[in-house]
């Protein structure tokens, strides 16, 4: 069997054992005190009563009756994601912690420049320090909004982060 048809089977055959009526894609609700005529709705793995007003999808209907559901199919496309997800969060700590580190030596070579003005370790630090900014602004900006992420993952996908 294919998943799509386990599931409707599955749908189909948890909403029985809760105890809705079916008929088609509408069912009688267990729930609704008195006259029980069709007045939920099933669409998928969705289920709504318009008289009560309860409604919510089959496998959490399926845990509450001790039904047990196999496992959902994990889609390539959700791995790569996740592990982008991963990546991105160890980016941004990495990128983070860095940008701390950086601002607090540049305010370091500042305070050796005001008394060695030649002091050619602070030059090369402001030299590494100046340029390293725009990165971080590069990088924060993406990472800050969707379309920045998409641009990201894309990336991501064809290079990997340097």
């Amino acid at each position: 069997m294919t998943t799509d048809n386990t599931s409707a089977l599955s749908a189909q055959s948890i909403l029985e054992r809760a105890g809705f009526e079916i008929r088609g894609r509408r069912a009688s609700c267990p729930y609704c005190p008195g006259h029980r005529k069709l007045t939920v709705s099933i669409r998928g793995e969705l289920w709504f009563c318009h008289r009560c007003h309860k409604g919510g999808n089959v496998r959490s209907l399926a845990r509450e009756h001790g039904i047990s559901l196999p496992a959902r199919r994990i889609r390539k496309a959700d791995f790569h994601k996740s592990q982008f997800r991963a990546l991105l969060s160890q980016k941004m700590t990495e990128l983070g912690n860095e940008e701390r580190r950086a601002y607090k030596m540049k305010d370091w070579a500042c305070a050796a420049l005001y008394f060695d003005s030649a002091f050619a370790p602070a030059w090369n630090f402001l030299a590494w320090f100046y340029p390293r900014r725009s990165v971080w602004e590069h990088f924060w900006e993406s990472a800050s909004d969707r379309v920045g992420r998409l641009d990201l993952y894309k990336a991501w996908r064809r290079h990997g982060f340097n």
